[in-house]
C-alpha cells in the first residue's frame, strides 16, 4: 500500500510555511501540467526548495495529493454544512439553487481540483478519503430530507442523498473539462435534473 501520511507535522511557524509553499507550488504544478509531470524533482524545482525539504514532511508525491484531498474533502463538507435550508419552511428549490450556486463557485476556486479528481479516481487511498466525506455528507444529507419529506423512510432517505450527491458532483467534474459555453449550459441543467428527484420526497 503506498504511504500518504506526512512524515512530519511541523509545529514551528517557519516550517509551517515551507510546507504551505510546498503545497502551493505542488498545487500550480499539477494544474499547470496535470498528473503525468507531477514529481517530487519538479514540486521542489516549482517551490524553489531542495528535493530534501519535499521528502522532510512528505514521503513521496501520493502523500501531497492525499493533503490536497483531505483538504478538499474538508471544504465541500464546510461549503455544504448548510444543508439545512433544505429543511426550513419555504422555497426549497430557491434554496437547492443557492447551494449548488455556492457550491460550484467555491469548488472552481480549488487550485487543481481537475488533476485532483483524476488521482482520486486512479488511486484507492485517495479513493478511501473521498469515500469518507461522501458518507459524512450522505448522512448529513438523509437527516435534512428525512426532517422534511413525509413518511421518508431512512433508506429512500439515503437512496435520495446519495444519488443527488454523486450525480451533482460527477456533473460538475465532467462541465470542468468542457469549453465555457458548454459548460454554464450542462451546469443550467443541473438544479432541474435534482429538483425533479427532490420533488419525489419533498413536495
Amino acid at each position: 500500500m503506498t504511504e500518504i501520511a506526512p512524515r512530519a507535522l511541523p509545529e514551528q511557524a517557519r516550517a509551517r510555511a515551507t510546507v504551505e509553499r510546498i503545497l502551493e507550488a505542488s498545487a500550480r504544478l499539477l494544474q499547470r501540467d496535470g498528473l503525468d509531470a507531477f514529481n517530487t524533482n519538479a514540486i521542489a524545482a516549482e517551490a524553489e526548495v531542495r528535493v530534501s525539504t519535499v521528502y522532510r514532511y512528505f514521503p513521496n508525491k501520493h502523500a501531497i495529493l492525499a493533503e490536497f484531498a483531505r483538504r478538499f474533502a474538508a471544504a465541500e463538507e464546510a461549503w455544504l454544512e448548510d444543508f439545512g435550508m433544505l429543511a426550513r419552511g419555504g422555497d426549497w428549490r430557491a434554496a437547492l439553487a443557492t447551494l449548488l450556486k455556492q457550491y460550484t463557485r467555491r469548488a472552481d476556486a480549488f487550485p487543481a481540483v481537475v488533476a485532483l479528481r483524476q488521482a482520486t479516481r486512479a488511486l484507492p487511498e485517495l479513493q478511501a478519503i473521498e469515500r469518507a466525506s461522501t458518507e459524512r455528507l450522505v448522512t448529513s444529507l438523509t437527516r435534512v430530507l428525512r426532517a422534511r419529506g413525509r413518511d421518508l423512510s431512512s433508506a429512500r432517505a439515503r437512496a435520495v442523498a446519495t444519488a443527488m450527491l454523486e450525480t451533482a458532483s460527477h456533473l460538475i467534474d465532467v462541465s470542468r473539462t468542457l469549453p465555457a459555453g458548454r459548460r454554464r449550459a450542462l451546469r443550467a441543467e443541473l438544479p432541474t435534473l435534482l429538483e425533479a428527484h427532490l420533488a419525489t420526497v419533498l413536495d
